[in-house]
């Protein structure tokens, strides 16, 4: 017989705080949603200062107007250092399987930047969006230019020690 589970009538836990964090990457998926036909999702970790071991979570449709999950899909990836910058992308190559596996197997672990911005849901809930994308070293710059996050978060995690990841020119994503 397995563990006793105690039924969770509600979930509440801390969002990291608005402004500039470095985030290392804990966990992807790929699923279907009910606006897209798939949904690459993403948990990350806040590395360092006062919001160090929040999650923030990221979900990028594979179908929305005008590309836009793509869009910012392919920024992330850049970003991350796992995919060439281009000035553009056929969408096309996002939905095969090689993406996904990629996308499975070279994402996770990866430490990046973040500015994350709070929104409001129509429910009345608080979410923390991540509203744009740097490079370890592009963040690290931002944050020691200036308070980003709160008076002790300076970037002193773990990601502080990772050198700046480098783009994989052995194989092709796209």
């Amino acid at each position: 017989m397995g563990e006793k589970v105690k039924p969770q009538y509600k979930s509440d836990f801390d969002l990291p705080t608005e402004g500039i964090h470095i985030l290392k990457v804990d966990d992807v998926k790929i699923e279907p949603s009910k606006d897209s036909v798939k949904n690459f999702k993403v948990v990350a970790i806040v590395e360092g200062g006062d919001d160090d071991g929040r999650m923030a979570f990221d979900n990028f449709p594979l179908v929305s107007k005008k590309l836009f999950g793509l869009s910012r899909l392919s920024g992330f990836l850049i970003k991350l250092g796992v995919l060439k910058e281009a000035e553009e992308f056929d969408s096309d190559v996002f939905g095969t399987e090689k993406f996904e596996n990629k996308f499975k197997v070279d994402v996770p672990g990866k430490i990046y930047g973040g500015r994350i911005k709070h929104k409001k849901t129509d429910q009345g809930n608080v979410m923390a969006n991540i509203a744009e994308y740097y490079t370890t070293k592009e963040a690290m710059e931002l944050m020691k230019s200036g308070p980003t996050t709160g008076e002790k978060s300076k970037g002193k995690g773990k990601a502080k020690e990772e050198k700046e990841p480098e783009t994989k020119e052995d194989e092709e994503w796209v």
